[in-house]
C-alpha cells in the first residue's frame, strides 16, 4: 500500500515537472501566425514532446492503473471534445477543408490539462503552479517595458505592440492579479508582490491596448470585491485585509492616472469617443447653441461592429450547428490579407462556429461557475487562506472573459493552457468544500 501511494506520487512528480517546464516555454513560444523558421519549429517541436509526454504519463498512470474519475470537470472538457466532433464533421461536410478543421480544433486541445492537472495534482502543486505564472508574467512585463523603451518611447506613432506580437499576451494581466492576491492573503507586510503587481499592471498600460486594460481592470473589481465579500470573518484580519485591498487598487489607480495623464498613453483611450461642436449655424439661429457630435474611434470599434454583424449574418444561414470549427470567414470593410478563422469576440466566434449548440454549452459552463462561487461562499469559513485560491481563479476567469470579448486572444495555446490551470484549481478547491454538509 505504501509503495503504491510512493508510486503516485512519484508519477504525480513527473507530470507536475512536465507541467511546469510547458509553463516556462510560454514566454519564448512562438505566437501562431503562420511565419516559420527553424528556430520556431524546434521550439513547437520541443513543446509538442512535452505535452505528448503529458498525456501520455497521465493516460499510464490514471487510465490505465487507477482508471479515470468522472467528475465534473471531466464531463465539462468531454463534452466540449464532443461539441468540436460535431462541429468538425458538420463543417467538413459543409465543404470547410481538414486542414482547416484542424487548425481550428488545435488550440482547444489543450483544454485536457483541466483533467489532467484536477486528477492527477496535489493542491499544493496547483498552487505552485500559480505563483510560477505569477513570477514567470513578471518577465513577460519587463520585455514589454524593454520594447517600450527601446522602439516607442520619444516616438509618438508607434506602438509595443508593432515590435511584438506576445505584448498582448494575457499572462502580464494574470500575474498582476496572482502577485496582487498573495500580497493582499500575506499576513506580514511583503512588498515585492505589490511591486510585482504594479510592475505587470504598468506593463499592460504601456501595450496602449483598450482591451486588455478593461480585462485586467475587470479582473480586479471582481477580486477586490470578491474579498470584501468572502471573508465574512469580523474583527482585525479582516480589516487588515480590506486594507490590502484598498492600498493595491489605490496604488493601480495611481499608476493608471499618472501614465494617461503624464504621456501620450491616455490619447488613444481619450479619442476612442469625442464629442466637438457643430459650428456650422443655420442663418436666422445664430443665437442658438452649437450642436453637440458625437464621434466614436473608428479603428478597433468599427472593426468588432462589422465582425458581429459578420457572425450574425454566419449564425442565422446555420443557426443549430454554425458554420462549423475552421470555418473562413472574409467582410467587407476588413482587410485580413484573405478569409480568416479567428474573431475578436468570443461569444461571436461561438455562435458563428458552434451554433446554439456552442451557445448552450458556454451558458451551461458560466452558471456551473456562478453556482460554485455561491456555494464556496456559503460553506468556507470565511478566511482567505481557505478557498481564496478559488476566488483569485475565479477573478482571473471573469479577467479572461472579458478579454475575450474584445480581442482575438483565446485561440491561441497560451490563453488555453492559463485558463485550463485555473478552472482546474477551481475544481479542486471546490471539490474540498463541496463535501461538507
Amino acid at each position: 500500500m505504501r509503495f503504491s501511494i510512493q508510486n503516485r506520487l512519484k508519477n504525480s512528480g513527473v507530470i507536475y515537472i512536465l507541467l511546469l517546464m510547458q509553463l516556462m516555454l510560454l514566454f519564448i513560444l512562438p505566437s501562431m501566425d503562420g511565419r516559420m523558421n527553424k528556430i520556431r519549429i524546434l521550439i513547437y517541436t520541443l513543446f509538442a514532446c512535452l505535452s505528448v509526454a503529458t498525456v501520455l504519463m497521465f493516460l499510464k498512470e490514471n487510465w490505465a492503473k487507477k482508471g479515470i474519475n468522472v467528475d465534473g470537470s471531466f464531463l465539462c472538457v468531454v463534452g466540449f471534445i464532443v461539441l468540436c466532433a460535431i462541429s468538425a464533421l458538420w463543417g467538413i461536410s459543409r465543404g470547410t477543408p481538414i486542414s482547416d478543421v484542424v487548425r481550428g480544433i488545435l488550440p482547444f486541445t489543450w483544454f485536457c490539462y483541466i483533467v489532467i492537472i484536477t486528477q492527477a495534482l496535489q493542491q499544493k502543486q496547483i498552487e505552485n503552479m500559480i505563483r510560477l505564472i505569477g513570477w514567470i508574467s513578471i518577465f513577460y512585463a519587463l520585455r514589454i517595458i524593454t520594447y517600450y523603451m527601446v522602439y516607442v518611447f520619444g516616438h509618438p506613432y508607434q506602438r509595443v505592440t508593432f515590435h511584438l506580437i506576445k505584448a498582448t499576451s494575457m499572462i502580464p494581466m494574470v500575474g498582476s492579479l496572482i502577485l496582487g492576491f498573495f500580497y493582499i492573503r500575506k499576513k506580514n507586510k511583503n512588498k515585492k508582490y505589490l511591486f510585482g503587481t504594479l510592475v505587470c499592471f504598468i506593463a499592460v498600460m504601456l501595450t496602449e491596448t483598450k482591451s486588455m486594460l478593461m480585462g485586467l481592470v475587470g479582473g480586479w473589481i471582481v477580486l477586490g470585491i470578491g474579498v470584501v465579500i468572502y471573508v465574512r470573518k469580523k474583527g482585525v484580519d479582516k480589516k487588515k485585509l480590506v486594507r490590502k485591498v484598498l492600498i493595491v487598487e489605490c496604488c493601480l489607480l495611481a499608476c493608471m492616472v499618472i501614465l494617461m495623464a503624464g504621456t501620450n498613453l491616455g490619447k488613444r483611450w481619450k479619442t476612442m469617443v469625442s464629442i466637438s461642436d457643430n459650428n456650422g449655424s443655420i442663418e436666422g439661429n445664430e443665437a442658438e447653441e452649437p450642436e453637440k457630435i458625437v464621434t466614436v474611434d473608428e479603428g478597433s470599434v468599427s472593426v468588432r461592429i462589422i465582425e458581429l454583424k459578420m457572425a450574425v449574418k454566419s449564425f442565422i444561414n446555420s443557426p443549430i450547428f454554425g458554420q462549423g470549427i475552421g470555418y473562413r470567414w472574409q467582410a467587407d470593410g476588413l482587410d485580413y490579407g484573405g478569409p480568416v478563422l479567428y474573431m475578436h469576440n468570443i461569444l461571436a466566434y461561438i455562435l458563428m462556429d458552434f451554433g446554439i449548440l456552442g451557445a448552450a454549452y458556454i451558458i451551461i459552463i458560466l452558471v456551473a461557475i456562478i453556482r460554485m462561487n455561491a456555494k464556496m461562499l456559503k460553506k468556507s469559513n470565511g478566511k482567505i487562506e481557505d478557498g481564496g485560491v478559488f476566488l483569485l481563479s475565479f477573478s482571473v476567469i471573469a479577467m479572461a472573459f472579458v478579454y475575450a470579448n474584445f480581442f482575438a486572444v483565446f485561440r491561441s495555446i497560451e490563453f488555453v493552457i492559463i485558463c485550463s490551470v485555473f478552472f482546474a484549481a477551481m475544481a479542486v478547491e471546490y471539490k474540498k468544500y463541496d463535501r461538507i454538509e
